[in-house]
C-alpha cells in the first residue's frame, strides 16, 4: 500500500531523528556509542558490549560565532593532542588526510578519521540513509587500512557520525587538537566566496585548524607567518619557528602596515614584527629568519608571500569587523598554500 503524504513526512522525520542520534567509532574494532541507526539495528550491533549506557550527544554551539565545547561522554579522554581530519573521498579531503598523517607521525600523536553523514542530504527514505552509512563506513575502513599498512606505528581511530559536517567534526575536538580540513581553492581571487567551509571550521573548532588545498607539497619551500599586533606576535613567531625548524626550512615573518607608518614601524623595537622575530630566534633549531614589512593590504601581502611555501601560520585575527578578522577571513577564502590557524593559550 502506498503511504499517504503525512505518513511519508513522519517516516522522513523518524529517519532524520535516527541519523542525528547515531554515532559509530572504531579503533582496531568498531564500538557503538549511543543509539544505533536503522541499518545497524537490522543487522545487529557490532559492539561486543551492548550493555553500554546511552550517551548524550554534544549540542551544537549557540550561534555561528560560539566555540564548540570539548567532546564528552564516550569521547572523554586525556588531553593528548590529536589530528582530526574529515574523510569524504574528495581530492581536497585526500590532501588534508595526507597532511594530517605526516604531521601526526612527526609529532607522535594519534590520528582520528571522521566521516559525517548529513541527514539533510538523505531525507528521502531509510534506504538512502543506509547507503550513506555504508559508504561512510567503507571510506573510513579503506582509509584506516591504507594508513595502517604504510604506517603501522601510527595510532589511528575512526568515527562515523551524523549531523552538519562542520559543526559535528568540530565538536569532536578539544582545545589541544588540530582539525585538518581540505579546500579546493588554490588561487587568490578577491571577493570570490570559495573555501567558505574552511572559515566555518576556523570559527567552530576550539583549537588549531589546518586548511590544506589540493596541491603537491613536494615542491614547496619555506614557512611564512603573519603578525599584526603586539599581543600575539611572540606566540605566532615562536609557533611558526617550531614549524620551520621541524621542516628544516627558513621562516619569513610578514607584517602589513599603512604606508605612512612604515618608517616608524621599521625603527620600533617593540613592533609586532620585532617581537615575533625575537621569539622565533629563541626557538632551538631555527635555521634562517627573514622579516618583511609590507604596505600592501594584509591579505594580499600574506597570500603573495606564501605562494609556493610549505605553510602559512596565522593567528585568529582581531575580532573587529568579523569574528575571525577580515584578513584571516580573506586568507582562508583564497588559500594558495596550507594555512595553520593557531590559537594562543594552547
Amino acid at each position: 500500500m502506498t503511504p499517504s503524504a503525512p505518513q511519508r513526512a513522519d517516516t522522513r522525520s523518524t529517519a532524520a531523528s535516527m541519523m542525528r542520534s547515531s554515532t559509530w567509532s572504531s579503533s582496531s574494532s568498531p564500538i557503538t556509542c549511543g543509539t544505533t541507526s536503522s541499518r545497524r539495528r537490522r543487522r545487529g550491533s557490532r559492539a561486543s558490549g551492548s550493555g553500554m549506557p546511552p550517551v548524550s550527544q554534544a549540542r551544537r554551539p549557540a550561534g555561528p560565532w560560539a566555540r564548540a565545547p570539548p567532546a564528552s561522554g564516550c569521547d572523554s579522554r586525556g588531553m593528548t593532542p590529536r589530528y582530526i581530519v574529515g574523510v569524504d573521498g574528495s581530492a581536497p579531503a585526500e590532501a588534508a588526510l595526507a597532511w594530517a598523517v605526516r604531521h601526526a607521525r612527526r609529532d607522535g600523536v594519534p590520528l582520528l578519521l571522521v566521516h559525517v553523514a548529513d541527514p539533510e542530504q538523505t531525507m528521502h527514505g531509510l534506504a538512502l540513509l543506509d547507503e550513506a552509512e555504508a559508504a561512510g563506513e567503507r571510506l573510513l575502513a579503506d582509509a584506516e587500512r591504507g594508513i595502517r599498512s604504510r604506517h603501522p606505528e601510527l595510532a589511528v581511530s575512526t568515527r562515523l557520525l551524523s549531523g552538519v559536517p562542520v559543526w559535528t567534526i568540530a565538536e569532536q575536538a578539544d582545545a589541544v587538537d588540530t582539525v585538518v580540513v581540505g579546500t579546493g581553492k588554490t588561487g587568490y581571487v578577491s571577493g570570490r566566496v570559495l573555501g567558505s567551509r574552511s572559515v566555518q571550521f576556523a570559527l567552530a573548532a576550539p583549537g588549531d585548524v589546518a586548511v590544506v588545498p589540493a596541491i603537491d607539497p613536494r615542491f614547496r619551500e619555506g614557512v611564512v607567518a603573519g603578525v599584526d599586533r603586539v599581543e600575539t606576535a611572540a606566540f605566532i613567531g615562536a609557533r611558526a619557528a617550531r614549524e620551520a625548524a621541524e621542516r628544516g626550512m627558513r621562516l619569513t615573518l610578514v607584517q602589513a602596515v599603512p604606508a605612512e607608518l612604515a618608517q616608524l614601524s621599521r625603527a620600533d623595537a617593540e613592533s609586532p614584527l620585532a617581537l615575533a622575530a625575537e621569539a622565533a630566534l629563541a626557538v632551538e633549531g631555527m635555521l634562517e629568519l627573514r622579516s618583511r614589512l609590507s604596505t600592501r593590504p594584509a591579505a594580499d601581502a600574506l597570500l603573495d608571500a606564501s605562494r609556493g611555501s610549505a605553510l602559512l601560520v596565522v593567528g585568529p585575527g582581531a575580532a573587529t569587523r568579523s569574528p575571525l578578522g577580515t584578513t584571516l577571513h580573506a586568507v582562508l577564502l583564497n588559500a594558495n598554500s596550507p594555512v595553520l590557524v593557531v590559537r594562543p593559550g594552547r
